[in-house]
């Protein structure tokens, strides 16, 4: 979906494409830089003076059609990231509405027009958005590379993008759930998406096995089949538990059917072999507070003498 996206924007912007060199700001300049590898005004935007000489290989027109072709294909590039950010996390019609708004917004639209080095910047912004918010919610802390990598290159396009310095760090640190404290007490910042994840060691075959956990009033079970549910990150944790499965050439989920209610999140299985399972779903902190976080509980809903749950915790949702 995100490729035809690019296509389809890519498409209309080559339709209206200038065939040669538009008189409109340093267009001209730009393209001698690009042309003879020379230093235009500052801050010179090394970036584009680079990536500008690569598209003397491109036989397509003349020079100045190249460099106009490389502002449509960054302008489609930004659209296209928008919207695959986007309708992950907000759904289809947001991400048609977001990236429409900026594919023919009549600015965007004149420099990705031009031989300017504006749309580029675009890309740029659009990849440093995307990995903050990613970074907000990455406990694993996975983006911190490439988030620092792509700043420092997008720097050689525009220095004005260290203003943008401080608002990124907002963007990664101030949502992000700080974790346990010495008191083994969880805190969570309001409206953050949490991954729970529940442990069940069967030490003999059970048989109409239910695993409940009940959730503190602060958080809510999202449930990914909803239509209007955003698309969830996969769980990390899932293909650790296919490989090291003893079954792990025809592994599916433990349990054949599951519940998201209000207050508590269920899972069910006919059959349960000896072993340990892992079961996972996201929630959502809704309400700022502190909470009892009620003991899961796993048991065999017709020998109900069978069973096992877990300790308490304390939430603090902030």
């Amino acid at each position: 979906m995100s490729l035809l996206v690019f296509c389809g924007v890519l498409l209309v912007y080559l339709r209206a494409l200038p065939p040669s060199l538009v008189a409109w700001r340093d267009t001209g300049e730009m393209c001698t830089a690009a042309w003879t590898l020379g230093v235009a005004h500052p801050t010179s935007y090394p970036l584009y003076v680079l990536v500008g000489r690569a598209m003397r290989q491109i036989p397509l027109g003349n020079f100045a059609y190249r460099l106009d072709l490389l502002s449509a294909v960054a302008g489609a590039l930004a659209v296209a990231g928008l919207f695959a950010w986007s309708r992950r996390r907000r759904g289809l019609a947001a991400a048609l509405a977001a990236s429409a708004w900026l594919a023919f917004d009549p600015v965007f639209w004149t420099v990705c027009q031009v031989s300017e080095m504006y749309s580029l910047w675009v890309v740029c912004a659009v990849g440093l958005l995307i990995l903050a918010l990613e970074l907000s919610e990455d406990t694993l802390e996975r983006y911190w590379p490439a988030l620092c990598f792509l700043f420092g290159l997008c720097l050689g396009n525009r220095l004005d993008l260290l203003l943008w310095a401080p608002g990124l760090l907002w963007l990664a640190l101030a949502h992000r759930p700080s974790g346990r404290d010495e008191d083994g007490v969880w805190h969570v910042r309001a409206g953050a998406r949490l991954r729970v994840r529940l442990t069940m060691v069967a030490e003999a075959r059970r048989y109409h096995v239910a695993l409940v956990d009940p959730m503190p009033a602060g958080l809510e079970a999202v449930n990914p089949e909803l239509a209007v549910t955003e698309k969830l990150p996969a769980d990390k944790k899932e293909p650790e538990d296919k490989m090291t499965s003893r079954y792990w050439w025809w592994w599916r989920p433990w349990y054949e059917h599951e519940n998201m209610r209000d207050e508590r999140v269920e899972a069910f299985t006919s059959l349960l072999w000896d072993g340990v399972y892992n079961y996972s779903y996201v929630a959502r902190a809704t309400t700022p507070g502190s909470f009892v976080v009620p003991p899961t509980r796993a048991e065999e809903m017709y020998s109900p003498e069978t069973f096992g749950r877990s300790a308490t915790d304390k939430l603090i949702v902030e």
